[in-house]
């Protein structure tokens, strides 16, 4: 991790596909040692050079529905009007950063798991139309899928 650290300021000078795979590499680094909030920066790097890379989205869609859940958890817990307001409003910004994720991994990977989170989530943001056009959208998405970084 010290190691990987300590490249993170001279990222932009290694060549853009090594970069974009020290990239990913350095999210899943942060994942997995529990530091979502600094994994999230380099999977979203990841994730606009190679759109295609489902990987990468469902990295990020869990992260992001992690979010989600941590604010239904505080919501839960409190009566104040407003601050369940205020929470809402970032529990509909987690979701709504979590589904193109989630979508495209389900597109490329279908999983019944996935779905059905994708499916409650948008019965939970209250968003019909979401809903009913996800067929289409999951259709046009598993176009264009990658599994696999390239160095090339």
């Amino acid at each position: 991790m010290e190691l990987g650290e300590a490249i993170i300021p001279n990222a932009g000078k290694l060549p853009e596909k090594t970069r974009i795979n020290f990239y990913f590499g350095a999210g899943k680094m942060y994942e997995d040692n529990k530091q979502p909030d600094k994994a999230l920066p380099f999977y979203e790097k990841v994730a606009a050079a190679v759109p295609d890379y489902y990987v990468v989205h469902r990295a990020l869609g869990y992260l992001y529905l992690d979010k989600a859940k941590m604010v239904q958890i505080m919501m839960s817990s409190t009566r104040d009007k407003a601050v369940k307001d205020s929470l809402f409003t970032d529990f509909l910004k987690a979701a709504k950063k979590a589904l193109p994720h989630l979508e495209k991994a389900q597109a490329c990977d279908p999983s019944d798991d996935t779905l059905n989170i994708i499916r409650d989530l948008y019965a939970e943001i209250n968003d019909a139309a979401g809903l009913n056009s996800l067929t289409g959208r999951l259709k046009q998405l598993s176009k264009d899928c990658m599994d696999i970084l390239s160095d090339n």
